[in-house]
């Protein structure tokens, strides 16, 4: 068990997830794609952990254009749902990031 959890950081590594947090925002995003922020975790906007998951999730999206565009490129915004809020979606990495995870974990 333990080599196949130290096999998806590796491949976390690989895929420019950077921590476990992040590992662990990506995993409830994509258990969930197709959700907002709030859907997915819970959190008003005005809520200190709020930015913490929101700044995770932009890390994990393309990543500033002051930075270079540095994320990690797994995740994407999808359609509006409501007001400002929209969707998150896996990009063609992000799904092939979270296969990887499947395989490795055999689920």
């Amino acid at each position: 068990m333990i080599s196949k959890v130290s096999q998806v950081a590796m491949a976390a590594k690989d895929y420019g997830v950077l921590s476990t947090f992040q590992l662990s925002v990506f995993l409830q995003c994509a258990e969930k794609q197709g959700l907002g922020v709030f859907d997915i975790f819970g959190v008003e906007p005005g809520n200190p952990e709020y930015s913490t998951y929101y700044g995770a999730i932009r890390q994990l999206m393309l990543g500033a254009s002051n930075r270079g565009y540095n994320g990690a490129n797994v995740l994407c915004w999808g359609d509006k749902l409501r007001g400002k809020e929209r969707a998150l979606l896996l990009t063609p990495k992000g799904r092939r990031f979270l296969k990887v995870i499947q395989e490795t974990l055999g689920s």
